[in-house]
């Protein structure tokens, strides 16, 4: 008798491509894919030409420069090249140099809020003006992103286009943001687990210049038995602190973990409205029903703890590895106090690897209708946290609920022989012809 084989084809660790299908790619129908998209198609270019009607040059209306955020990469890279590395992590001297680079016109406080080990990679951005460094890191960060998440997947031009498209996506864009590059660090590390267990820990070891989003990476490393990319992510990790280390010295250490990150802490804790308003947290979530700091932050760690119990479940357990990945992007999210809506950008990422492990089946309309709302989202996260009605977080935690239905029930038996069970070795059958079985 012929052995069945269990390899998933809709996954990059089997190695083969899967059928080609655009219900792998997006249920619940196609038809209705195509509408939605169409809709938001119309949408978009309506945004766009008032957005480019209300332009005078670099700036917005609101007194915003175009790309809003990427000011702190170019300025930050423009100082690098100029030797000054240690104001990026002086606030003062830090805003005082991007009004020198863009011009009296800038007025918002901006800080750099990153380790110094992002510092070698971004340089090259400075070497260019503004706006051609803003398109080409949104483009370059784009196609990564898009990579990552359609690597091996049915019609993979056409998932492109559909993340192009998405409302995450959208808020990352005008934000000048640095979500693509975080989601690809870490969908990439995920979908390579197994394939290229050293390439993933590179990956992994690179998200560290955001570890607030790589928070549950190391539990499902470690029950999930991944030595190779446990070490791979580690040695990275030292790598890249040794090499900002001997190219700026120490001081930029010190400037971060004694100015930066209190800054960070200070800005999450008593910030105003507005800044709150642009995250999905449950940490913000709280402060915006008027929850006191020190109650928002046990809101978070309870449900950073439900998202931790179903990684661990989902790492133990033999579920598709599109599904596991989807919990744990999912609650990459919920884990950290500290997210924004161009932080979204795993959301959209979730959605596509939970719909693709679907096969195609057709979806309830409820599930189809919560899907649509899901994926519209992050568009609404300052909307619905300005008027206080903070719901994406709830959106998002029933979104887990409902990945969480189908692992096992057994689960927290396997958790507990995680790290006492001998580690399977064996490889999986090689993938058969149908045809000829």
């Amino acid at each position: 008798m012929k052995q069945q084989s269990t390899v998933n084809m809709n996954h990059p660790d089997s190695g083969h491509r899967p059928p080609d299908s655009l219900n792998t790619m997006w249920p619940p129908q196609v038809a209705q894919a195509w509408v939605f998209h169409f809709f938001l198609v119309c949408i978009w270019l309506c945004i766009l030409v008032n957005y480019i009607s209300d332009l005078h040059g670099l700036f917005e209306d609101s007194g915003h420069i175009v790309g809003h955020d990427f000011i702190n990469m170019w300025s930050g890279a423009k100082l690098a090249l100029d030797g000054h590395v240690t104001d990026l992590f002086d606030i003062g001297r830090f805003y005082q140099a991007e009004r020198h680079f863009v011009g009296p016109l800038f007025y918002q406080l901006h800080n750099w809020s990153y380790p110094p080990h992002l510092i070698p990679w971004i340089t090259v951005i400075g070497l260019f003006s503004y706006p051609v460094a803003l398109g080409l890191w949104t483009i370059g960060t784009f196609a990564l992103y898009a990579f990552a998440v359609s690597y091996r997947r049915a019609n993979p031009w056409v998932l492109t286009l559909i993340l192009a498209l998405a409302p995450a996506s959208f808020e990352n864009i005008v934000s000048g943001q640095n979500g693509f590059l975080t989601a690809a660090f870490l969908v990439g590390g995920l979908r390579l687990l197994h394939a290229r267990p050293k390439l993933a820990g590179v990956l992994f070891g690179f998200l560290t210049f955001k570890p607030h989003l790589g928070l549950m990476v190391p539990l499902a490393l470690l029950l999930g038995r991944h030595g190779k990319v446990i070490a791979a992510a580690l040695l990275t990790a030292l790598a890249l602190a040794a090499l900002a280390l001997f190219l700026y010295g120490a001081e930029p250490w010190r400037g971060f973990f004694n100015v930066t990150v209190p800054f960070q802490r200070r800005l999450l804790e008593l910030a105003p409205a507005f800044y709150l308003d642009m995250m999905p947290s449950p940490f913000a979530a709280a402060r915006h029903l008027g929850a006191p700091t020190a109650v928002a932050y046990a809101i978070s760690i309870a449900v950073a703890l439900y998202a931790a119990l179903l990684v661990a479940i989902a790492s133990t357990s033999t579920i598709k590895p599109e599904r596991r990945d989807a919990i744990l992007l999912t609650a990459a999210l919920l884990a950290t106090p500290y997210s924004f809506s161009y932080d979204m950008t795993l959301l959209s990422a979730a959605v596509v690897s939970f719909l693709a492990s679907s096969g195609g089946r057709p979806l309830p309309l409820w599930q189809t209708l919560f899907f649509a709302l899901l994926w519209l989202s992050p568009l609404c996260v300052f909307g619905l946290n300005g008027a206080g009605v903070p719901l994406t977080p709830l959106v998002l935690l029933v979104f887990l609920v409902l990945q969480a239905r189908e692992l096992p029930r057994d689960a927290g038996f396997k958790i507990s022989l995680a790290f006492l069970r001998p580690r399977n070795r064996t490889t999986p059958a090689p993938e058969r012809n149908q045809a000829g079985a």
